[in-house]
């Protein structure tokens, strides 16, 4: 009868430590910090309007490979007012985040709009997707406000009009 009891408490010790183990490995990845994400504009000269589409937003996890460690902070198509920007912010979203440091941001782009003088020129992309270095610590039950500042001026190369598009991050160094 002890043996059968010492081999249930056997048992029921390990399983306990099993599952002590499991969530020790499985919660901090499962963690998950709170980011804000605030545009704004740099200034642009010679324009009443520059449109163009945000299409996602996204954090680089520090020592994850370039192709998969990317994190959608937000994935919103909205069109963009570059120059309303420029004295106004907009928050763009609030999102899940897994905990752990990054190391860059990166919006994706798509179709831009000059405006000046009356005239509407739609502008090629230099590049659709704009990256900016950026060290910061996403933590559990946090919230971090970062704040994306898109800029760019027109410019024409062999015909072709195009907007050579800016990112700039700022991440404050405390938590709100």
């Amino acid at each position: 009868m002890w043996a059968v009891r010492r081999m249930n408490l056997k048992q029921i010790v390990a399983v306990v430590s099993v599952l002590v183990l499991l969530a020790i490995l499985t919660v901090p990845t499962l963690s998950t910090g709170t980011v804000s994400t605030t545009l704004k504009a740099s200034k642009i000269s010679n324009a009443e309007h520059v449109f163009v589409t945000l299409k996602t937003v996204s954090a680089h996890q520090t020592g994850e490979s370039e192709v998969q460690g990317w994190r959608v902070l937000s994935n919103t198509t909205r069109v963009l007012d570059l120059v309303s920007l420029q004295s106004n912010s907009e928050t763009l979203s609030a999102s899940k985040a897994p905990v752990g440091r990054y190391d860059s941001v990166r919006v994706e782009l798509a179709n831009a709009t000059w405006v000046s003088g009356g005239s509407i020129t739609r502008l090629q992309l230099e590049a659709s997707q704009l990256r900016s270095k950026a060290d910061f610590t996403i933590q559990s039950g946090r919230t971090l406000v970062i704040t994306i500042t898109l800029g760019g001026f027109q410019e024409t190369l062999q015909g072709q009009k195009f907007l050579a598009a800016s990112l700039d991050v700022m991440v404050p160094d405390a938590y709100s």
